[in-house]
């Protein structure tokens, strides 16, 4: 006995073949902004490191500058 046409797998595979679009899936999109915020937590790691490494060269520099001025005073 033959399947009727409407069921046929060759018709159910070309019905399924044209629904799929170019768009991303929901998977795709969550693991985009992942890895973007992966890269946003390390960059700015990256660059609090760079600013608070600045804030402590200057505060060094400031306690080197008195402690001369406090020996010049003293000489």
């Amino acid at each position: 006995m033959e399947t009727p046409h409407h069921f046929s797998e060759d018709r159910f595979l070309q019905i399924n073949s044209t629904k799929s679009g170019g768009g991303f899936t929901l998977i795709e999109f969550v693991i985009y902004i992942t890895i973007v915020a992966v890269m946003l937590v390390l960059m700015l790691g990256f660059l609090w490191n760079i600013i608070s490494g600045n804030i402590k060269e200057i505060a060094y520099q400031e306690i080197q500058q008195n402690a001369r001025f406090a020996l010049t005073k003293i000489n």
